[in-house]
């Protein structure tokens, strides 16, 4: 995988592509494995497309939930090293996989 610094794991099913993803923050962006069971063998994909609107090196601590199909991501935004603001985006489907 990679040999950057990895935050926590989130763990989310995709619908559309029937994968079980997991995304770790790691080194300024955002990378994923995936598994067509949640007990699988994870493989590991690399970087995501960041749709976050933050850059990749604000992304800091991020967290993943669901509602219906639609996946989300929520985290802070570590701009000048603050602190002080958060996101939530919506995931597309085809970029996490």
């Amino acid at each position: 995988p990679s040999s950057e610094w990895m935050g926590r794991a989130n763990l989310l099913y995709n619908s559309t592509s029937g994968q079980y993803v997991v995304l770790i923050d790691n080194g300024g962006g955002v990378s994923a494995a995936t598994s067509s069971t949640l007990s699988g063998n994870y493989v590991w994909q690399g970087r995501i497309p960041n749709t976050s609107g933050f850059t990749p090196t604000e992304i800091n601590d991020m967290s993943v939930f669901t509602v219906g199909s639609n996946a989300y991501s929520v985290a802070n935004n570590d701009k000048n090293g603050n602190n002080r603001s958060a996101g939530i985006w919506r995931l597309n489907p085809s970029n996490y996989l």
